[in-house]
């Protein structure tokens, strides 16, 4: 239970963050928690699944029940991913080896192109949000004698 942790944002409404690397959030929480009053608040950082996760973040926005001070409008409340700067920099660092002009999505995820898995008789297309992981699929592929150019390699 409980509330999460809302920051602002543009506009003056509020985010939910969800984080994809656990040292983020426990970074984020030890900000928060030298706030004065924090120790009392009760918060924790709180795991949950990648399905779940996209999930929320999918919502329209929500009333968050809080009120901007000055207007008194009823703030709205969205569910986000914060970006972990290491694979922002990760994705920016692979465009320019590929020759592209390093318009880098603020979440990367890399597909190779014609990649699928046979999972309880579906296919299955991996989608790597670590660049780290995707260098470690394309390792074993070239271990299995498969090799992957790096235009079949998509960073989204």
């Amino acid at each position: 239970g409980g509330s999460p942790f809302l920051s602002t944002i543009s506009g003056g409404d509020q985010s939910a963050l969800m984080f994809l690397f656990p040292s983020d959030a426990q970074r984020m929480l030890g900000g928060v928690m030298k706030a004065p009053n924090a120790a009392s608040s009760g918060a924790k950082v709180l795991p949950s699944n990648l399905d779940r996760a996209f999930k929320l973040a999918q919502l329209p926005p929500a009333v968050s029940g809080l009120r901007d001070q000055v207007s008194g409008r009823e703030l709205k409340m969205v569910w986000q991913f914060m970006p972990h700067a290491a694979e922002a920099r990760a994705a920016q660092a692979y465009l320019l080896t590929k020759g592209k002009a390093p318009q880098v999505p603020r979440m990367p995820a890399y597909v190779i192109d014609g990649l699928v898995y046979q999972k309880r008789g579906k296919e299955v297309r991996p989608v790597f949000l670590c660049k780290k992981d995707l260098d470690a699929a394309l390792a074993r592929l070239a271990e299995q004698g498969t090799s992957v150019n790096s235009k079949q390699v998509i960073v989204m």
